[in-house]
């Protein structure tokens, strides 16, 4: 689907990781909640159809992550997530020369999957690669590939 349009956005938010003691401190598990806004208005020829997506959420990765380390200073690490969404009033309208109006209503996301290959420098900052898994909303499904920039506050 095409939905999306595969342009970028930006979303915001912060992550919770807790390491394991044992085995070196190479395992930890995380939280990373994050909001992201999806706006899309596309006009289709065929049916003379305007669609109008608005996609407000909060995306709850929770997951568990292996480190390796380089250095003293630096390692890289893999992660593996369930992703669950929180609706923020994400809607769908479609409008149509015929049909004056119709809405299709609120969207609902399914529970998916993500993984990611990153890298820390001093456990200050971090560039993560993120792919997940097909999604489904009510419309078709989506993926998405981030680039996660990160800096240690605590």
């Amino acid at each position: 689907n095409d939905y999306y349009n595969k342009k970028a956005h930006a979303s915001i938010g912060f992550e919770i990781e807790y390491v394991f003691p044992m085995n070196h401190k190479k395992w930890s598990v995380f939280i990373d909640p994050n909001y992201s806004y999806v706006g899309y208005n596309k006009h289709e020829k065929r049916g003379d159809v305007d669609i109008y997506l608005k996609f407000h959420t909060i995306e709850v990765p929770v997951g568990a992550r292996y480190s390796l380390a380089l250095n003293n200073k630096s390692k890289i690490y893999i992660n593996a997530a369930c992703i669950f969404d929180i609706n923020m009033g994400s809607t769908i309208k479609v409008e149509r020369k015929i049909i004056r109006y119709e809405s299709l209503g609120d969207l609902k996301t399914d529970p998916g999957f993500a993984y990611g290959l990153g890298y820390k420098f001093k456990d200050t900052y971090s560039i993560e690669a993120r792919a997940t898994t097909n999604r489904n909303h009510g419309l078709g499904n989506y993926n998405i590939t981030s680039i996660i920039l990160g800096y240690r506050i605590f």
